[in-house]
């Protein structure tokens, strides 16, 4: 067998292995058989069909959310939106929403798109926050695209980030426990909030920029009203400065406000730190028990023998599972004895609805696994990290669960359809019992020492509204089903767990304002208070053979693994924080009418893409493309093409595909003809998203059809496959120097591609995307054609100041085989060398490298009488590039003359003038240079192409 065979029956074996084969639909796949609309005045609620409930619930709280949007925001929603329902907290974007790739037809761009996804995490009272704080974000953006927001191109700060997720967090949950816990954290380290310094954050830690805004706009609304907060918004999209805005709605500077706010939340808090810090001096803290502070949290389980501790911590994108060692009295680990055991994709769940435990024996760690779109419960080695064990469950999220200490019996939260109850699963008969059956949200379960009690955390409540209600702790008798309520004080009590001889229950509580661990004595039936710290105490855990516990710490802006002792705090209870100042969530029910009916998939349009581009030394370019899809994006077809002209051809290319998503994986097929190699700026380009090099042979006839497969690895890391026969027919003059080709060739490509970009409307603001692609070309009809290709993009982009970007690319491509010099990468035009003529430069090896400062010359253009409009923004970059396209050795300077030879530089300078929402108009002028002199500028001007 030869290399080319063996790389052709692996690609089939990866595509055939890339096909999802299953034989049963559980409710957490993307795309079960039927669906339901749910329609109201305002909202289209697609939901998969049997959680009706859940979807009729999801539609009225929507109805709800809109309205106490459009008070705080003063913004009527001016045209029917589409939420979708997901049963799942896998995720809360599935794979559908991914931007556009060239192999996949999914578009971002073009017509707006109104689709709201929310998952249901099992919690109503959540899915009420989630769905307002969506609506809230949707109507932010209609506000800021009413007068052409082209500045949302250009600096992406229109509505500044703290103002953007601080305002939906607030109208979502007002000034909640979380905003209140960062505020108070911030004190206590003499940290001062401030407009001033969230304007210009740079910080990666997005939930306490948004609990810092969160709780500015809780400030605003007490001091100066509620209309401040829609005014304040518009104030900023027409002035395009938070200054001005400020001055305009409050009257006072943004220093002026800092100081109010200073004053403000000192007078909520002043007293409970103060008398935090005195507490302090008085009794022994926590000991620090890890170095390794983490912004979302640690869930820690202590080993039956006390010797070791395992912890998940939220990661990037999912949960490592580490193994701590610990002994009394120690005060601190070193961060080489701490063994990761992360095998497979732990999944994070929003940091606290996982859970682990160890059993009695201290040979099985037990925790929640996402294993592709299905929930699983895994068994861990604590030794070496393998899994033993993985159980399969017919949910559409498992949530915290725990093994019993003989390691027989697992209890465990899961939500199926529109309920989250408590479900016991007997490992060795795999047999499941259903504990609790209501459609409250039951969470956090754990046995006891002989399995026969099970204690959990319900929001049950005598108004049977599972949308409100505080959180109690709970047991129910495994064998006769009674249930009694252990804790319930009006207050969140959460995450018990029982000590290793059942007399004693720990759990948290947010009775005094702060979350604080609570120890219940099951004798007495009496409470203890055993932390009082200002910030905020989760998980706690019994440490076996002695009266200490670890739990999770939130201080200094980040969590920390901590160490505590009943002694400790023997004397003295957590301090009150007074909280009756917090925004409550109040607004009338929704009366309106609420009709359901079967899902239709009606394939409408989606996106429509337009440009074209002309050179001063020529060269003329023009693209367009559209795309349909239904309204769950299952079936999509696109369709686009380009024309180019230079200054000896000009050529047409097609291509017209259509994909299916199912379970995750966009499969899909097409067919092309390409007259030019160049992928001219089509809606690829447009939205910015990785495309592969030219490739092919100018004023070629190539056509034939594809077949591709692709999906997401991890969170931004996806990977593409994709099959193609294609047809080559081309005879080139004899003055060419150029084989003719006629040739049938196969094709086997695999990308990888990784996008971490944050992006404006139109332009990506900051971060990183690569793309590696590796290609076979075989040959078909016996033409002894084998080519390999292999090419590399790296773009970075950092964002200096407000409006300053700079945008970094370095990239490269070459093409080996056999009968490979009729195959070549072209340079020069638009996407590579400005200042050189398109498609000047050819070769199997390609280098580029190119450098951008981007950055915005006027804020926003408006005009009144005799007519009334208004304009984007206008902005300016100033370029750097160098590339090369050539066979053979690479000489980048030519050494008789010592003027440039493979490699070609040029510089240059443009304007940028931002129409939203789907058009950026360039002007850009290039000047080639190398060591002996500047050469005459070339003049490029374009619409709709790239930014």
């Amino acid at each position: 067998m030869n290399v080319n065979t063996a790389i052709i029956i692996l690609a089939i074996f990866i595509l055939l292995k890339a096909a999802p084969c299953t034989s049963e639909i559980n409710a957490d796949d993307f795309h079960p058989i039927d669906w339901t609309v749910i329609e109201t005045v305002h909202f289209d609620v697609v939901c998969p069909s049997g959680i009706e409930e859940l979807a009729v619930r999801a539609a009225r709280l929507s109805e709800e959310s809109c309205l106490r949007t459009s008070r705080y925001l003063a913004h009527d929603m001016p045209r029917p939106r589409r939420i979708i329902i997901l049963p799942s907290n896998s995720c809360e974007t599935p794979a559908y929403e991914e931007a556009y790739h060239a192999d996949t037809g999914s578009v971002r761009g073009g017509l707006p798109d109104d689709t709201i996804v929310i998952s249901f995490s099992g919690s109503y009272r959540e899915l009420r926050r989630r769905l307002a704080r969506a609506i809230a974000i949707r109507q932010m953006h209609d506000i800021f695209a009413e007068t052409g927001a082209g500045g949302l191109a250009l600096s992406g700060l229109r509505p500044p980030l703290w103002m953007r997720e601080g305002l939906a967090e607030y109208i979502a949950a007002g000034f909640d426990g979380p905003a209140g816990m960062v505020i108070r954290d911030g004190m206590a380290d003499g940290r001062r909030i401030g407009i001033r310094d969230l304007s210009v954050a740079a910080d990666a830690d997005i939930d306490r920029i948004r609990r810092e805004g969160q709780a500015i706009f809780f400030f605003l609304e007490k001091r100066y009203g509620i209309g401040v907060l829609g005014e304040l918004v518009r104030e900023v999209r027409d002035s395009g400065s938070m200054a001005e805005a400020l001055m305009t709605c409050t009257g006072r500077t943004a220093e002026e406000l800092d100081h109010e706010i200073y004053d403000f939340f000192s007078e909520i808090y002043g007293r409970f730190l103060r008398d935090a810090v005195h507490a302090g001096r008085k009794r022994r803290v926590g000991r620090a028990l890890a170095g390794m502070p983490h912004q979302s949290g640690f869930i820690p389980a202590v080993s039956p023998d006390g010797t070791e501790i395992a912890v998940l911590a939220a990661a990037k994108h999912y949960t490592d599972l580490s193994i701590l060692p610990h002994a009394p009295g120690m005060s601190r680990i070193n961060v080489q004895h701490i063994r990761r055991l992360r095998r497979e994709r732990l999944e994070r769940l929003a940091n606290v609805e996982n859970n682990i435990s160890w059993s009695r024996d201290g040979r099985t760690i037990l925790t929640a696994l996402l294993s592709g779109q299905r929930a699983s419960i895994v068994m861990i080695d604590p030794r070496d990290g393998g899994v033993k064990k993985k159980i399969d469950l017919p949910f559409s999220a498992i949530l915290h669960p725990s093994i019993s200490g003989d390691g027989s019996t697992i209890v465990f939260s899961a939500v199926a359809g529109s309920t989250t109850d408590i479900y016991l699963y007997t490992i060795e008969s795999a047999k499941i019992i259903r504990l609790t059956d209501d459609h409250f949200t039951d969470i956090y379960p754990v046995l006891n020492g002989n399995g026969g009690i099970v204690v959990f955390a319900s929001n049950r409540n005598d108004k049977d509204d599972p949308e409100t209600g505080a959180f109690a702790i709970c047991e129910i008798n495994v064998r006769t089903g009674q249930r009694r309520t252990l804790v319930g004080n009006g207050a969140d009590n959460m995450q018990p767990d029982i000590s290793p001889d059942g007399k004693k229950l720990l759990y948290v509580s947010n009775a005094s304002g702060a979350y604080n661990a609570f120890v219940y004595d099951f004798t007495s039936m009496k409470t203890v208070p055993v932390t009082d710290s200002p910030t905020g105490v989760f998980h706690p855990r019994w440490i076996p053979r002695g009266r200490a516990f670890v739990c999770s710490e939130y201080r200094s802006g980040s969590y920390h693994l901590s160490i505590r002792t009943e002694e400790d705090y023997r004397a003295a209870g957590p301090i009150a924080v007074k909280d009756d100042e917090h925004a409550k969530i109040t607004g009338s029910p929704y009366t309106g009418s609420v009709a359901q009916g079967s899902y239709r998939a009606r394939v409408g349009p989606e996106s429509i893409q337009a440009g074209a581009a002309i050179a001063m030394n020529g060269g003329v370019m023009g693209t367009f493309g559209m795309g349909f899809a239904d309204p769950l994006g299952r079936y999509r077809f696109l369709i686009e093409g380009n024309y180019v002209h230079d200054r000896t051809d000009h050529d047409a290319n097609v291509r017209m595909a259509c994909y299916f998503l199912i379970q995750g994986w966009t499969l899909g097929l097409g067919a092309f003809r390409q007259g030019d190699p160049l992928p001219v700026t089509t809606s690829n380009d447009l939205t910015e998203v990785l495309d592969e090099f030219a490739f092919g042979i100018r004023s070629m006839e190539h056509y034939g059809g594809f077949v591709t497969a692709g999906g997401e690895l991890v969170p931004r890391l996806r990977i593409d496959m994709k099959g193609a026969f294609e047809r080559y027919d081309r005879p080139y003059p004899d003055f060419d120097r150029r084989e003719d080709i006629h040739a049938s060739l196969g094709r086997i490509s695999l990308s990888l591609s990784y996008d971490a970009v944050l992006m404006g409307a139109m332009a990506p603001l900051e971060g990183f995307r690569g793309s590696l692609r590796i290609e076979q070309v075989f040959d078909v009809a016996g033409n002894n054609h084998a080519l390999t290709l292999g090419s590399i993009d790296l773009r970075q982009y950092m964002m200096l100041c407000d409006y300053v970007v700079l945008a970094l690319r370095e990239a490269g491509a070459t093409v080996m085989g056999r009968n490979s010099r009729g195959f070549k990468y072209f340079a020069g035009g638009f996407n590579t060398l400005r200042g050189f003529v398109l498609n000047e430069f050819s070769g199997r090896n390609m280098l580029l490298g190119t450098a951008e400062l981007r950055f915005t010359l006027v804020d926003a253009m408006k005009f009144g009488l005799p007519v009334c409009g208004g304009g984007g923004h206008i902005g300016g970059v100033l370029f750097f590039e160098a590339g090369a396209a050539w066979d053979g050795r690479f000489s980048p300077v030519v050494s008789s003359t010592g003027r440039d030879g493979d490699l070609k530089m040029d510089f240059g300078a443009g304007i940028r003038a931002a129409l939203y929402p789907i058009l950026i108009l360039k002007l850009d002028f290039a000047w080639p240079f190398d060591k002996k002199s500047i050469k005459d500028y070339n003049m490029l001007f374009s619409i709709g192409l790239q930014y």
